[in-house]
């Protein structure tokens, strides 16, 4: 917060708020920031990010109380203090910064699963009429959390088993037949449903009254639909284990993950072995499969800015690993989970610093091309901006994963997983959003004409006309011969209009 830099969708709240969210099925983001006065100015990221910080740690406590509620623990605060500093710490959640308004979206939406989850668990204690009303409550916050973002929705399944667990934890009493497990099972299951569908039907009345054409601009889409079932799943099974498994040598947040994900299979066999019933496998299980659930849905392995369900497991196998050892055990699982919280904090700042030297890097390139273009050439004319900017080479090699890693040549004997990048350099970045080019993604974002790369440069006070598509079509033949920014030639007059070019490097923005 105290760094404030300068990502990707940052400067476009004239498009996500006045329309680009609604075509996307995500109404409830630009209601709440038009309630909230914050959606018509550059100038409300900072706070923007305040808030979602400030939400995000308190569904982390609301969490804490949520288990509290539940397993009657009230002995020691110490587990549930570890369950949300491990929440909270996690590395992953700095992809989220790069995104506007998505701090906001993910402290709020986890907030209204809580509540959902805990106006369901509230119903066995309640008569009738107070049934339905808690079913309805949670139902309307499951449909805003689903037309916020819905990735928090893997959250909600992963906290249900949770609470299973803890709920077994007590007693098999709560559990004395399959029959009453599934009809707990069902009191969850079917408010989601029925959210998720509302929401679908609502999102797609909205469009079609308002006149809005659906976009594809977010990673909400289905991909089985483009190409061969198997292949695709083939295709998934590669990606996400790369992603989620394999990166975990080099990203401290999978490699938490991938342990947490191991822990949880020897507390799974310790409960089946303890209370002498395969129900716990359901339960671990089911919180097991709350991971891999976008990535099945779409087709595709889920990017990290919507694994927010990574977050919440890491930090209940923590919890339930205290929670559940005697004493010694106990001791020693609290010194390992504090380091670990320690680890993620420093990994956490790590990400956001790179990021704010990106931020300034990019920043002083504007403004020398923004100087250069006001002292030398007409601009009146409309400029248009081709080709990649690239990095530093200090910020590259410390955000992406070099191609002749030895882990990773090791790794391409026995497991294939490709190339990510067509460059001999570079095989992927550790982090994919964060840390990640403006001026790069600004010259071609929403397909359309330098939009958002002018808006970068107005920014900083360079307000450049906008060319045509015909105009970027040529000045991309133009800067095919040119030398890349800041070299002699970088910039030319070719007439109508001015072509800067600011990179031929295709390695990653």
């Amino acid at each position: 917060m105290t760094h404030h830099s300068i990502g990707l969708d940052d400067l476009s709240y004239d498009r996500y708020y006045f329309g680009e969210l609604f075509a996307q099925g995500r109404m409830t983001g630009t209601i709440v920031m038009h309630l909230l006065g914050m959606a018509q100015s550059i100038y409300h990221t900072w706070t923007i990010d305040l808030l979602g910080i400030l939400l995000f740690v308190f569904s982390g406590i609301l969490f804490s109380a949520l288990f509290m509620s539940i397993s009657k623990e009230n002995d020691t605060y110490l587990p549930f203090t570890l369950f949300t500093s491990l929440y909270v710490s996690y590395p992953i959640s700095s992809e989220l910064f790069g995104f506007l308004g998505t701090t906001i979206a993910i402290g709020g939406g986890m907030i209204c699963v809580i509540l959902a989850i805990y106006w369901i668990y509230l119903l066995q204690d309640f008569e009738k009429p107070k049934r339905w009303r808690f079913l309805f409550y949670a139902t309307l916050l499951l449909f805003i959390v689903s037309s916020w973002y819905e990735s928090v929705l893997s959250v909600y399944i992963c906290a249900v088993f949770a609470v299973f667990i803890l709920e077994f934890e007590k007693g098999q009493k709560s559990f004395p037949k399959w029959y009453s497990f599934i009809i707990k099972g069902l009191r969850y299951a079917i408010p989601l449903i029925i959210a998720i569908s509302l929401e679908f039907l609502v999102s797609n009345l909205l469009i079609k009254v308002l006149g809005i054409s659906p976009s594809n601009n977010a990673d909400n889409f289905i991909a089985y639909h483009s190409g061969e079932i198997l292949t695709l799943l083939r295709r998934l099974v590669v990606r996400f284990t790369r992603d989620y498994i394999i990166m975990g040598i080099w990203y401290l947040p999978i490699t938490v993950l991938v342990l947490s994900a191991m822990i949880s299979i020897v507390l799974c066999i310790k409960d089946c072995v303890g209370k002498k019933s395969i129900i716990p496998v359901f339960f671990y299980g089911g919180m097991l499969f709350s991971l891999t659930i976008l990535s099945l849905i779409q087709g595709f392995s889920s990017p990290y800015r919507t694994a927010q369900v990574c977050n919440f497991f890491i930090s209940f196998i923590g919890y339930l690993l205290v929670f559940k050892s005697k004493l010694t055990m106990r001791k020693l699982s609290i010194f390992l989970l504090f380091f670990v919280v320690f680890w993620q904090a420093n990994d956490l700042n790590k990400w956001f610093e790179l990021d704010y030297v990106r931020s300034e890097e990019e920043r002083h390139v504007a403004q020398q091309i923004g100087y250069e273009l006001e002292k030398n050439y007409d601009c009146n004319k409309p400029i248009l901006f081709v080709g990649n900017y690239t990095l530093s080479d200090r910020l590259l090699d410390a955000v992406m994963i070099r191609s002749d890693n030895r882990f990773l040549k090791f790794i391409n004997t026995i497991y294939p997983i490709g190339n990510y990048f067509p460059s001999e350099k570079y095989w992927i970045r550790i982090q994919r959003f964060n840390i990640y080019s403006y001026l790069s993604w600004g010259g071609g974002a929403f397909h359309e004409v330098n939009t958002e790369l002018l808006k970068y440069f107005s920014y900083y006070g360079f307000d450049f006309k906008q060319g045509t598509e015909k105009m970027l079509e040529n000045a991309k033949k133009v800067g095919e011969d040119l030398p890349s920014w800041p070299k002699t030639g970088s910039i030319i007059d070719v007439g109508d209009f001015i072509v800067v070019n600011l990179g031929k490097e295709s390695v990653s923005p």
